[in-house]
């Protein structure tokens, strides 16, 4: 079951708060948990837990730590204290000042594909669209159909800073070695086509 599943269980028992932004539905472990999660069952002194309640993809924050590197963005994201709920970790300064612990707005997927995904964003004020997807170069962000840069959460999500008010947000991903290709195969296309149209020598 790889659904997009998170409860308060692996904050508070010692796992890793971004489990369910992850997608991991089950464990199999020696350790107990919190109520939150139930045993499905146990075998060779593991016991496997199953999470319960879901987590949206997509949230909007107004509350950033920043760190240095990733790394320590990663770490940051492992503390127990730490919830994905209420604030995301950035690799640097950067989008808006304010700090809101907590959701600040919701974001509704309008359109999704493979390589695309369209939000419609409503924000109270300045914050952050925080997307539980890998980061990965070769995705590009747009606010309102104007190119935006496109950060890194925690050191391994998405995350794009929104202005207040109603947006849409499109995330694409577009690679270099694609566009690189593509330009390529257009030029090919064009050199073979002014071959076939060059007349003939006398």
């Amino acid at each position: 079951d790889v659904r997009p599943r998170r409860d308060g269980w692996s904050a508070r028992a010692g796992g890793a708060p971004l489990e369910g932004d992850l997608r991991i539905a089950a464990r199999a472990t020696p350790r107990t948990f919190a109520p939150a999660a139930f045993p499905a069952g146990a075998a060779l002194g593991l016991r496997a837990w199953r999470r319960t309640g879901d987590l949206a993809r997509y949230r909007v924050l107004g509350s950033a730590r920043t760190v240095a590197t990733a790394a320590e963005a990663r770490d940051a994201a492992r503390a127990p204290e730490f919830d994905p709920e209420r604030e995301l970790v950035l690799e640097r300064p950067v989008g808006y000042t304010t700090s809101v612990a907590g959701p600040i707005g919701s974001a509704r997927v309008v359109e999704e594909s493979p390589g695309r995904v369209e939000l419609a964003v409503d924000v109270a004020h300045g914050g952050w669209l925080r997307c539980a997807q890998a980061w990965f170069p070769g995705w590009t962000a747009r606010v309102d159909g104007r190119e935006v840069e496109l950060l890194r959460a925690e050191g391994a999500f998405t995350a794009v800073a929104v202005p207040e008010g109603e947006h849409r947000v499109e995330l694409v991903y577009a690679p270099a070695s694609f566009r690189i290709g593509l330009w390529i195969a257009l030029v090919s296309a064009l050199a073979g086509a002014l071959l076939l149209v060059r007349p003939r020598s006398a």
